[in-house]
C-alpha cells in the first residue's frame, strides 16, 4: 500500500501538543522515534478507544478551553501557522477525515468550517485531556455528557 502525503497548515499549538503525543507513543512502545503522522494516528486511536469505553468527549468544552490548560505558555502566539506534512496510508487519511467530518457536524460557535487544522488540534487536545483527566479543569470535558 502506497503512502500518501498531505500538507496541512497547522496552528502553532499543534507544535506544542504533538511532542506530548510523541512522548506518549514512546511510553506506550508505539515507536522510539514517532513521526508526526504516528502521533496523530496514536491520538486518534486513543480518542476512539476512550469514547468506546467511557463515552463521548465534549469537544465543545475541549476546544473552548484556553491554551494555558494544555500547558501552553501565556505568551505563546496561538494565531500563527506553520506547515506540517502527514505521510500515511489511505486508511489513516480516511480515519482523519472521518474524525474531521464528525467534528464538522457539531457546529462549533465562531467556526465557519472545520478544516484538518481544527481536527489535528482537537485530537491532540483530546489526547492531552485523556492523559490528564484527573485534573479538575477537564471535568466538563468528560463528565458533562455522561
Amino acid at each position: 500500500m502506497a503512502l500518501q502525503k498531505k500538507n496541512v497548515k497547522c496552528a502553532r499549538e499543534v507544535a506544542i501538543l504533538a511532542p506530548y503525543a510523541a512522548k506518549c507513543c514512546v511510553r506506550d512502545d508505539i515507536s522510539n522515534m514517532p513521526s508526526f503522522t504516528a502521533c496523530i494516528e496514536y491520538a486518534l486511536e486513543r480518542v476512539e478507544s476512550y469514547e468506546e469505553q467511557y463515552g463521548k468527549i465534549d469537544f465543545y468544552a475541549l476546544m473552548g478551553m484556553p491554551l494555558a490548560v494544555f500547558d501552553v505558555p501565556a505568551s505563546f502566539d496561538g494565531t500563527a501557522r506553520y506547515e506540517a506534512s502527514l505521510f500515511g496510508s489511505e486508511a489513516f487519511f480516511l480515519k482523519l477525515e472521518a474524525f474531521r467530518a464528525a467534528l464538522a457536524k457539531l457546529d462549533f460557535p465562531g467556526v465557519r468550517m472545520v478544516y484538518n487544522n481544527f481536527a489535528l488540534r482537537a485530537v491532540l487536545r483530546a489526547l492531552y485531556a485523556i492523559e490528564h483527566r484527573e485534573r479538575d479543569c477537564f471535568n466538563g470535558v468528560f463528565n458533562r455528557l455522561s
